[in-house]
């Protein structure tokens, strides 16, 4: 009988090397990015970590995360504003591991003055007065123009009266919440009643756009370009956001055509809230297969903030051997 356990005990044994869920190993979750209690300025970030087992399943409030090889996974996340509980779940057969953390997102204090059209602005009956106008987010924020306050009205609009004097005239307007400041300022130059913008003066900080146009990539093989989206002053609020991308046929064509075979192209984060004076940074993918021909391929990529479109740009992909 003592033989009959022994080899029991080690076929057992055995069956366990190959087969994990009879056996009692642990399943362990971390997460290194972000850390708890972290204080941030933009509303979308990656959840970076690794699981004990690759072949764990991993979601993050709820989605699932993509884990490599090696067990490290990652996921974009979207943030309210202030305090989001960030939800870790790995599972293994009947195995379950959970782990929380807190961040906080404050979104940056951000104030526009806007510039004046001055071939629109005729002063010459208005004793050389100019009304600026701007607006500032959050709106609970105070706002001083050249050290005089400004009433601002619930949505963050404001406007102020400056009365020009014969030369430069610096308009310099400053908010402040808490511990935060920011400012906008504008030079304009009268001379013999006329008005004149300043040589060498930036006229406009807008929201841009910036990725690799073209690139090189092998079949079987996945491209990943990073999209540097710095959203400007000039959106004025929290507001809808979203990047489209579509296989055409030629640069400049804006008629979507069938991908490739084997081929793909996405997103990530496609759509989300954008906050002004914040950068994010979504990932383009395009897959390929050992299906895809060969040759040159392009792609529009396009983006909407309410719907309306704000920015189209093409991008060629090489494919090679």
């Amino acid at each position: 009988m003592i033989y009959v356990k022994s080899v029991f005990l080690i076929i057992s044994t055995v069956i366990c090397l190959f087969n994990s869920s009879c056996c009692n190993h642990s399943l362990s979750l971390h997460i290194s990015t972000p850390l708890d209690g972290t204080i941030l300025k933009t509303n979308i970030i990656q959840v970076i970590g690794d699981v004990s087992n690759p072949k764990a399943t991993v979601t993050i409030n709820g989605q699932e995360a993509y884990i490599t090889g090696k067990g490290s996974f990652n996921k974009y996340v979207e943030l309210k504003e202030g305090t989001n509980t960030i939800e870790a779940v790995a599972k293994l057969g009947g195995k379950s591991i959970t782990t929380y953390l807190q961040v906080v997102f404050n979104p940056s204090l951000v104030l526009h003055l806007n510039l004046p059209d001055i071939s629109t602005l005729d002063i010459s009956n208005t004793g050389n007065l100019v009304i600026f106008t701007g607006f500032v987010f959050p709106p609970q924020a105070s706002v001083k123009i050249n050290d005089n306050s400004v009433s601002v009205n619930d949505d963050g609009a404001f406007n102020y009266q400056i009365k020009l004097e014969e030369g430069n005239n610096i308009v310099h307007a400053v908010a402040t919440l808490g511990d935060e400041s920011d400012g906008s300022q504008w030079t304009l130059l009268l001379e013999n009643g006329v008005i004149r913008y300043p040589p060498g003066q930036n006229l406009g900080d807008n929201s841009r756009f910036v990725f690799d146009s073209a690139i090189t990539m092998r079949v079987g093989h996945t491209a990943v370009i990073d999209i540097d989206a710095d959203i400007g002053k000039d959106i004025q609020k929290p507001s809808n956001f979203r990047f489209s991308i579509c296989r055409v046929g030629a640069e400049y064509h804006e008629v979507e055509i069938a991908m490739a075979e084997g081929m793909n192209a996405s997103i990530e984060p496609a759509g989300f809230t954008i906050y002004p004076n914040t950068k994010y940074t979504p990932t383009l993918n395009i897959v390929t297969s050992s299906k895809t021909p060969p040759g040159e391929y392009y792609f529009l990529l396009s983006a909407t903030i309410n719907n309306s479109k704000v920015s189209w740009n093409w991008i060629k992909v090489n494919v090679t051997t």
